[in-house]
């Protein structure tokens, strides 16, 4: 069940998903339509403070660690991320 813990809910424009991100930093693809998970994301340890779909990209989204300077890409259709970007020495608290 996913709603005592739900952190974070992110629907992607003109699609009918949503992103779920739980207070212990497990992200999950909502299905609006089916009302059920789609996908359960590898995250690393660490958490996560947010994510965001990305606009110029169908199906992809970013994943910030609160701990480390690390953004990741996922795509919707993938559990792992695709991509890894370290971007600073600290943590990531909010992208917008």
């Amino acid at each position: 069940m996913l709603e005592p813990s739900v952190k974070d809910i992110i629907y992607s424009p003109g699609e009918d998903v949503f992103l779920v991100v739980r207070k212990d930093g497990q992200v999950y693809l909502f299905g609006a339509e089916e009302n059920a998970v789609r996908m359960m994301f590898e995250i690393p340890p660490g958490g996560v403070s947010k994510a965001l779909w990305i606009d110029a990209i169908s199906g992809d989204f970013l994943v910030a660690s609160p701990k480390t300077g690390v953004l990741r890409i996922y795509n919707a259709a993938m559990a792992t991320s695709k991509e890894i970007l370290k971007v600073s020495r600290h943590g990531i608290l909010d992208m917008r």
